[in-house]
């Protein structure tokens, strides 16, 4: 049966006519609380499966026309698949930069400890046997 059939048969359904106004009074809820950080992303998520580019939102374009210039310039649009695998690339990339840092910083404190124990030696007298003479003076 087509969607508009099942409809009218169940107008006489009062919970499915509660139910839709609940879900239309949310939405129209939603739609003017349009600064909600939740809504804004979801904005985001479907704006971007669309291929709407957000440049044309911001400047005032209409999102209809965008859309069609930008779908017919591009390749395949946007997909939620490369979404994730953006976002998956991204969280990669911050790790392997946090991961990077912490081996520089590693690195760095290897270098000074280096340099230490190359002024001690420096400092050591010449001779072969400093060292066990170190340890024999000191105990």
């Amino acid at each position: 049966p087509k969607p508009s059939s099942r409809f009218s048969e169940q107008r006489e359904d009062s919970e499915l006519i509660g139910f839709m106004r609940r879900l239309l009074a949310w939405y129209q809820k939603m739609v003017a609380n349009d600064k909600d950080p939740v809504v804004q992303f979801y904005k985001r998520i479907w704006t971007y499966e669309r291929g709407v580019a957000v440049e044309a939102d911001a400047g005032g374009g209409s999102p209809s026309s965008s859309s069609k210039a930008g779908k017919s310039a591009r390749a395949p649009g946007p997909t939620s698949e490369r979404l994730y695998d953006a976002c998956h690339a991204r969280t990669e990339s911050m790790l392997l930069e946090a991961q990077n840092r912490r081996m520089k910083e590693n690195i760095a404190g290897l270098q000074r400890t280096v340099e230490m124990l190359q002024l001690e030696v420096r400092s050591l007298p010449d001779g072969g046997g400093a060292a066990g003479g170190d340890a024999a003076g000191g105990g």
